[in-house]
Formats: C-alpha cells, structure tokens, sequence
C-alpha cells in the first residue's frame, strides 16, 4: 500500500479472503491508483462500492458500481487488476 489508506482484512472465511479500504470523495477528486497483484497467480476480484441514499426508489446502503477480474500476465504466474480514478468523469470501452 502505497498511500494513506489502511487496509484490513476484513473477512476470512475458509479459501476466501476479503480485504477493505476506504476512500474519501477528496481522494477520488484529486486521483486514486488501486494496483493488486497476485505474486503466486490467485484470481481475485477488486469490487468498487458507491453509497446509495436512497434516492429514485433504491434502497439505502451500498451498492456495487464497478468490478474488475484479475488477469494472468507474462510468463509468470502473477495476476494483476486495478481501478484508476482519474477524478475526471471516464468511461469503460470494451475491446471487440
């Protein structure tokens, strides 16, 4: 972890282990790098929560807005994923 933000695990159930970190709106106005590799090639998920307020009908809490599946790279047996917050409004465009 390379800023301010403490990470936790969070839950460890059996083969399953999720971890926390909690950013700020200031930290994704002013731009955010969420890098995690797996050294020994493990899938794994980043997942991105928005707080909901309940507006248009939805209920209250947290909502998922964004996911990002880990990928194997190079002829190693890491895994990679990563979300970038530019803090600029962006969009995701899928290869064809």
């Amino acid at each position: 972890v390379t800023m301010p933000c403490k990470v936790s695990e969070y839950v460890k159930k059996g083969e399953i282990r999720l971890f926390r970190c909690v950013l700020s709106e200031d930290d994704v106005r002013a731009g955010v790098i969420v890098s995690v590799t797996s050294l020994a090639g493990d899938k794994f998920k980043l997942l991105h929560f928005d707080q909901n307020d309940g507006r248009n009908g939805a209920p209250e809490g947290l909502e998922l807005s964004l996911q990002e599946m880990s990928a194997k790279f190079s002829s190693m047996k890491r895994s990679h994923a990563g979300f970038y917050f530019t803090g600029q409004q962006s969009f995701n465009y899928e290869p064809l």
